[in-house]
């Protein structure tokens, strides 16, 4: 069930005959403002506003690099070697807290059509690294199912990786829109993951997302489907009654899921670039999440205070552990010192992360 809507389309001239193009035409019968985009006629996206861009869809093509490796977050901080996939670009989702609002400005919800052009790369890179582990997905610059409907992404991803064992696909949501892989098969390589905060959080900070309890049911039937899962608690926001409430949502959420079919659990707080602040404080005059106390990284980004980071993690970390001891947790983008505090243990370096990585995927799909 979409809590959003698509009010416009702008379709590129280089593609408005392209068959997705018409496909998605038909899917959106109720579309009234479709507006063709020459190349000579320029588009200022900063003529939207942020919540027209979440509303406006723009049909393109990718001249460049689909895939990239994750951006994380620079020097002093452990990254795990994650593989993202720039398709689509956009998250129709308005979470208080996000940072595409800074990284994407007012851009439109963008999906690209040339499927083939992403194959071809998909397969370049599948090729290096044949035989090896890989973990990859295409939730960074997007919500994987917020688009599923107009895209097929599922069923296209699904299809291409089922094949290739070594690699480990994820796809990564706020959304119960999982009825396209209610018609798939599951397959040990493929990952839908789900980002939870406590219900004061989903309520009054991640707008047009499912309800936690939606995400929860959603998660059970693809559980009981076959497929394996993964969750992020992350952001982890810091409030008054953060401890019960986290505490809770743990609970309810090993009330749904079996931990065997938990492939990996991440951690991470609540960082912020100094510009997105700004942002958070216009379009979101009534939240509170940019009030606490918070320094400047090493990164750049505004973060909680390093003895709060642990106390959280400490707290979420053990919570887990309580339900699930043998699941695998690890810490987005933040320092070994951390890790030692909360996990008592630290991945030496990036290339040790990706290795502990490896050898857990390794693991898993061996036991499928």
């Amino acid at each position: 069930m979409k809590d959003y809507l698509i009010k416009r389309m702008w379709i590129d001239h280089e593609v408005i005959s392209h068959y997705r193009v018409k496909k998605i035409l038909q899917r959106l019968p109720e579309i009234k403002e479709v507006k063709e985009i020459f190349p000579e006629r320029k588009v200022n996206f900063r003529e939207l506003s942020f919540e027209e861009a979440k509303s406006t869809l723009f049909l393109t093509k990718f001249p460049g690099n689909f895939v990239k490796p994750c951006p994380g977050t620079g020097r002093g901080y452990l990254c795990c070697g994650y593989m993202v996939i720039n398709q689509p670009v956009g998250c129709p989702l308005d979470c208080s807290y996000c940072i595409l609002q800074d990284y994407l400005g007012r851009s439109p919800l963008t999906l690209y059509v040339n499927f083939n052009d992403l194959t071809s790369q998909l397969d370049r890179l599948t090729g290096v690294y044949e035989g090896k582990i890989l973990r990859i997905g295409n939730g960074e610059l997007t919500d994987s199912l917020a688009l599923d409907y107009l895209g097929d992404f599922s069923s296209f991803f699904i299809s291409y990786f089922r094949k290739k064992e070594n690699l480990i696909f994820e796809f990564k949501t706020k959304t119960d829109e999982i009825r396209e892989f209610l018609k798939l098969s599951p397959s040990p390589n493929i990952v839908i993951s789900w980002s939870l905060n406590p219900r004061f959080i989903v309520e009054r900070e991640e707008h047009f997302a499912a309800s936690l309890k939606r995400r929860l049911k959603a998660a059970h039937l693809l559980q009981e489907r076959g497929f394996m899962l993964g969750f992020h608690f992350d952001p982890i926001i810091f409030y008054p009654e953060w401890e019960a409430d986290y505490e809770k949502l743990i609970d309810e959420l090993f009330s749904y899921i079996d931990p065997s079919r938990i492939f990996w659990i991440s951690l991470g707080a609540l960082r912020l670039t100094s510009s997105l602040k700004q942002i958070i404080q216009h379009r979101f005059p009534t939240t509170k999440i940019v009030y606490q106390e918070m320094i400047r990284g090493l990164d750049g980004k505004l973060r909680y205070i390093k003895p709060l980071r642990i106390k959280l993690f400490r707290k979420v970390y053990q919570c887990i552990k309580d339900h699930a001891p043998s699941v695998f947790c690890y810490l987005c983008m933040e320092s070994s010192d951390v890790w030692e505090r909360v996990m008592g243990f630290s991945p030496q370096s990036n290339l040790h992360f990706r290795y502990m990585f490896e050898e857990h995927c390794k693991k898993v799909l061996s036991n499928s």
